[in-house]
Parts: C-alpha cells; sequence; structure tokens
C-alpha cells in the first residue's frame, strides 16, 4: 500500500508530518514503512494490501511515557551505546514540542529536566504528568473528530491516499477548539497577527492550526516527539533540530537518540 503526505513549504514541520504518519502506520502494521522524499510531496509505503483495523485507542501505545524512577536511571553511567528506552526518548520530544505551552513544566529537553531536578524533587512527576494530560486531550480531540463507529486508522489514512491526497493548510483555531501547531514545530508556525485590513498595526493575535488534513498536527507532534530534539545554548537561546531525510525506514521504536547531557 502506498499513501502520500503534501508539503506546505514549511519544512521542518512537513517532515515531522510525514514522520508521525510513519510512525502510527507502523505501531498499526508492525512493521516498516518506508518514506521517500518526491519534491512537493513524501511518499509512504508498506508491503500490504489492506488498512490494518485500529481504533484510537492506538494513541495508547504511541504516546508511551516513562516514570519517574526510568527517567533517573538516565543519571546513572551506562555503556556509550546502551539504547535509550523508548518512552524516556518519547518524553524528551515532547519536552521539546511543548516548551512554549504555560501548562507544561518549561524544560526543553530530558537533559533540562534532569538538570533542574537537582533543585525541584517535585518536577520530574510533574513534567509527566503534565505531558501525559495534555496528550490524553489530544486523543479526546482526535475521537470527537472520528464518525462514529469507524476504524480510525482507515479515517486518518483517507487523508494521505496515494492518488488524491488532501492539501494541508495552517489555519486560524480559537483556543480549546482543537489541537494547535507551535514554533517549536517550524519557526514559521508562531503566534500570527492577524487583522481584517493590513495598517501596519497590530490588531489582535491567534493561535494556528493545520486544516485540510484533519489529524495533521497531532502526527506532527507524534513525528516530533520521535524526531524533534532541542538544547540550550549561549544567550537563554534554545537550538532545534529535525533530520530532513530524502528516504527513511521507519519501525514502531524508530526514533532519534537524545541528546547526551552535559556534565561540568
Amino acid at each position: 500500500m502506498e499513501w502520500r503526505v503534501v508539503k506546505t513549504g514549511i519544512e521542518m514541520f512537513d517532515a515531522l508530518h510525514a514522520y508521525g504518519v510513519g510512525v502510527v502506520a507502523a505501531y498499526a502494521t508492525n512493521g516498516p514503512v518506508e518514506i521517500r522524499d518526491e519534491g512537493c510531496s513524501y511518499r509512504l509505503s508498506y508491503p500490504c494490501t489492506a488498512v490494518p483495523q485500529a481504533t484510537v485507542d492506538l494513541l495508547d501505545e504511541v504516546f508511551q511515557l516513562p516514570t519517574a524512577v526510568e527517567v533517573l536511571r538516565m543519571e546513572q553511567p551506562s555503556p556509550p551505546q546502551a539504547a535509550i528506552p523508548l518512552a524516556v526518548a518519547n518524553l524528551d520530544g515532547l519536552l521539546a514540542a511543548l516548551f512554549t505551552r504555560p501548562d507544561v513544566v518549561r524544560c526543553c529537553s530530558l537533559s533540562a529536566l534532569l538538570d533542574r531536578y537537582r533543585f525541584d524533587p517535585s518536577v520530574i512527576e510533574r513534567a509527566i504528568a503534565s505531558v501525559r494530560s495534555i496528550c490524553t486531550d489530544w486523543k479526546t480531540v482526535t475521537a470527537r473528530e472520528m464518525p462514529t463507529a469507524s476504524p480510525w486508522l482507515g479515517e486518518l489514512l483517507k487523508d494521505y491516499d496515494a492518488v488524491r491526497p488532501r492539501q494541508p493548510l495552517p489555519g486560524v483555531i480559537r483556543q480549546g477548539e482543537g489541537i494547535t501547531v507551535a514554533l517549536t514545530l517550524d519557526p514559521s508556525l508562531g503566534y500570527a497577527s492577524r487583522q481584517p485590513r493590513s495598517d501596519g498595526r497590530l490588531a489582535w493575535k491567534v493561535n494556528l492550526t493545520v486544516r485540510g488534513a484533519r489529524f495533521a498536527a497531532l502526527l506532527a507532534y507524534i513525528g516530533a516527539m520521535r524526531f524533534l530534539r532541542a538544547q540550550p545554548v549561549t544567550s537563554g537561546l534554545i537550538a532545534y533540530s529535525v533530520p530532513v531525510a530524502a528516504t527513511l525506514t521507519l519501525y514502531p521504536e524508530s526514533g532519534r537518540p537524545c541528546y547526551k547531557r552535559l556534565t561540568w
């Protein structure tokens, strides 16, 4: 089977969007999904003939999060090639993606969270709880978008039909109406000014989402969970990075390693 993710021209977001579709498809099929950049779109392929039946509860598996004990194990010395547990890496990506939200502990990475733990022993549990709450909200919003008694995965992949895919486009959203996208997914998606006429002044500000492809915002956060990484740099700034691959094969456990914690 093949699917196609149409690009918006917003490079970081487009890559994360495609990676999110690939991760969800890999979870549902329990096999490899190949992603290929074809210029104006990403083509995803999997050697099967039918879409697996999966409900929105699949998101509970996708959004695996660690316990505080598992996070604290990252403080202990480990061999250089030791694998980081998937749930821990998921938390690292979501901390980066959700950094600008006021309802999340403001740590841009797992490393920053562990540094803060030295002064605030409750911060790890609070960070996990806040991220888990947002993931639960995302699942609720997603379920609300579903037609009654329709398999969620089938509905999701309809937007990525290989012949007639839907075009995702940035759109205005009011708080509480859906899933917003933030500048952490791409600087172009920052808090945007909107007004009826351009008079050189700021009239009001609104949050943005992605229209057209119904689950694009959710899928971009899933891609960010696995592939977006952040680290503090000089002058109080934070550097974000996303690998933009020409070809990539995704498995259910695929993801990018966390940045190593700096020790002084």
